[in-house]
């Protein structure tokens, strides 16, 4: 299997935030990219070897002919072969730069499923490629649609970062076997050629401070699992001692002394443990973050606002809608 452990995917089919729809379905050629854009993506049609890094598995990905496409497509699952409990699964290591003005990541896939729904998944997920931490679960679903179709991300919330792009089919190895083809992965980035003059606001100390991520219905025991990140992108320490993370029904958590270094994040965990320079433990006895939806309030000694994070209730937009060609 590849450098993503089974812990990191097996019951994180919680989707997340931001836009993802499925536009048409795909041609067999991804357009050219618009003047000043330009897709970062090495190797994005699979017409050459490189560019992937392909983690060998069960049910290694392979370079191959697709179903009503030309020239080769990447393959992911199982298909053809016994079923068996496999990820099967290729990255690539982007950088979106910071003067971005449109992100947008797009792929082709064919997708096939076998036999009865189980807990089989095609998806994507954005990894820190430092430490492998998953930042966002882009996309997982069990789809059998036979047919080429194209879905489009808006990345421009990871606008000046370095990401790992993780395409993975999972099989459970259960009742249903599952694989999709890949094509034309591109990310689309276009950067401004004029520059407009701004006035520069003074910053402050804590102004790059934000909630980066919740993790709220985490494999296993919620309370072992959960956790709020939050990520200092300033360039200057921050004292967070007397700050305080709460959620909507009002429970609070106080930090200790603690300071957060620029370009550091720091975990808060739901229940107990010793605190360190990167993780923070509440302490509560039940988890706290609702798998149906809440909101964390990042707020400084002061009481002021610094930031907030919201996942939504209802199911979000980045599950995939076919649309008419």
């Amino acid at each position: 299997m590849g450098r993503l452990r089974p812990v990191v995917i097996v019951g994180i089919f919680i989707l997340s935030l931001w836009a993802l729809v499925l536009v048409h379905e795909a041609t067999a050629s991804a357009p050219a990219s618009p003047s000043g854009c330009s897709n970062i993506i090495v190797n994005s049609d699979f017409e050459s070897v490189g560019g992937w890094q392909i983690y060998p598995s069960p049910a290694t990905p392979i370079y191959e002919s697709a179903p009503d496409r030309s020239g080769t497509a990447m393959r992911l699952g199982v298909i053809g072969t016994t079923n068996q409990a496999a990820y099967s699964s290729i990255e690539q290591t982007v950088t979106i730069p910071a003067d971005a003005t449109k992100a947008e990541l797009r792929w082709d896939f064919y997708a096939i499923a076998q036999g009865a729904a189980d807990g089989d998944r095609q998806q994507v997920i954005i990894l820190d490629p430092t430490t492998w931490q998953r930042l966002e679960l882009l996309w997982s679903e069990r789809r059998n649609d036979r047919t080429w179709l194209t879905a489009v991300a808006d990345m421009s919330a990871y606008r000046g970062q370095t990401i790992a792009l993780y395409f993975d089919v999972y099989n459970d190895g259960l009742d249903g076997a599952t694989a999709m083809y890949l094509d034309n992965v591109v990310l689309e980035v276009c950067t401004s050629t004029t520059a407009t003059p701004t006035a520069t606001p003074t910053a402050t100390p804590s102004s790059g401070v934000r909630i980066a991520f919740i993790e709220y219905n985490p494999p296993g025991p919620d309370l072992d699992g959960e956790y709020v990140r939050i990520e200092n992108n300033g360039t200057a320490s921050v004292d967070m001692s007397g700050w305080t993370l709460s959620d909507e029904a009002g429970h609070t958590f106080t930090f200790p002394t603690f300071t957060l270094p620029p370009g550091g994040s720091v975990r808060v965990w739901t229940g107990s443990g010793t605190n360190t320079a990167t993780d923070l433990y509440w302490g509560e006895p039940q988890p706290l973050w609702n798998n149906d939806g809440d909101t964390a309030y990042l707020r400084d000694a002061t009481n002021a606002l610094i930031d907030t994070y919201t996942y939504p209730v209802t199911t979000p937009t980045r599950t995939l809608t076919p649309s008419p060609t």
